[in-house]
């Protein structure tokens, strides 16, 4: 939905308004917003890359999750997976 407009089989779910403001950088420091996303508990990753045409769910229960860098490694995989 969030790749195809705001559409789902052709009917409109979210506002084009809404969409526009859902994908914009609400970020301090306008960080980084290539890719939508929010990580979970126990490193549960979830993002939506529209550039790229790309969703990941990664689902993991690995607690506790603080000492290890599994998002930006999938995070990392997901792109770098990526061929023209």
């Amino acid at each position: 939905m969030l790749s195809s407009g705001g559409a789902l089989n052709g009917e409109r779910i979210i506002d084009s308004r809404t969409l526009d403001y859902m994908t914009s950088n609400h970020l301090p420091q306008n960080r980084d917003h290539a890719a939508m996303g929010h990580p979970q508990f126990a490193e549960t990753t979830i993002f939506v890359s529209p550039e790229e045409d790309m969703a990941v769910m990664f689902l993991t229960q690995l607690i506790p999750s603080g000492g290890h860098p599994i998002r930006r490694q999938i995070r990392a995989a997901a792109y770098g997976a990526i061929t023209d």
